[in-house]
């Protein structure tokens, strides 16, 4: 097992063979790249092989806060440009760059990689894009977009509200827009991710596992849960509030500085 950390103190930290040892610069999002990883820092960006050797470095946009890749391409989510960047994976050229709303939020692939969609920030907006990032279509959902994921049962988008206090909204979304609410928290959302049937839904102070109904099969404190990667049926989980990398059933298995994001390959 290899469990990467994007940590933005610490740098990229890489466990390996039952020991922990830096790979990277502090970087804060991360995606699995062939037998390795690709990350994304402040100002930069790069690719490493499965034992944590830096294989290309590129430049990236300012605040990067998703990374995925779809085919040769990587995606780059950037919340200080308010855009989206695609760019050769195996050069890190820049191919394509389109707008995605206002301090936006989160970015997912669906499974057939041919769409990408972004939650678009304070704009309000979830934004779907073909793989040129030519916008397919924008569908307006309430308050602040901030995570946004492809499930089996439809697009859902998960929502900072307000009414009266900071709340969380997660709705489904199909071809004609948002279809109806799945879920919602007294507490402020961080992230989304499906995970089985289901989703993860991540607020402040908890993580919410739903069920393929949208029923909530249980629920586990956590602090800031940054992000959430799907580990089959369980969940590996980036709190840099605590400093911590959790698994779904509770295990800590990273204590550092403040890490963002984390992956098992």
């Amino acid at each position: 097992m290899r469990l990467w950390v994007a940590d933005v103190e610490k740098g990229l930290m890489l466990l390996s063979g039952g020991a922990w040892r830096r790979a990277g610069p502090p970087c804060r999002a991360l995606c699995p790249l062939g037998q390795g990883v690709c990350w994304a820092g402040e100002k930069e960006g790069g690719v490493s092989d499965g034992d944590g050797r830096t294989l290309l470095r590129f430049p990236v946009p300012p605040g990067v806060c998703a990374l995925t890749a779809a085919g040769d391409r990587l995606y780059l989510l950037s919340a200080d440009a308010d855009s989206v960047t695609a760019l050769d994976a195996a050069t890190g050229r820049p191919l394509f760059a389109a707008p995605a709303g206002a301090y936006p939020r989160s970015l997912a692939v669906s499974p057939d990689g041919r769409l990408l969609a972004a939650a678009g920030g304070a704009a309000g907006e979830v934004l779907i894009f073909d793989g040129a990032l030519q916008r397919q279509r924008a569908y307006r959902v309430p308050g602040i977009a901030v995570g946004v994921c492809f499930h089996p049962r439809g697009l859902t988008a998960l929502c900072e509200v307000e009414d009266g206090a900071l709340c969380a909204l997660a709705l489904r979304i199909n071809s004609s827009g948002v279809s109806r609410e799945v879920f919602s928290c007294p507490d402020a959302p961080c992230c989304l991710c499906p995970l089985g049937d289901g989703c993860a839904v991540g607020c402040r102070g908890r993580v919410m596992f739903l069920s393929g109904r949208d029923q909530i099969r249980r629920q586990m404190a956590c602090a800031c849960p940054r992000r959430i990667r799907a580990l089959g049926r369980a969940a590996l989980i980036a709190d840099p509030w605590q400093g911590r990398v959790l698994l779904s059933g509770g295990a800590c298995l990273y204590t550092g500085g403040s890490p963002e994001d984390a992956l098992i390959l």
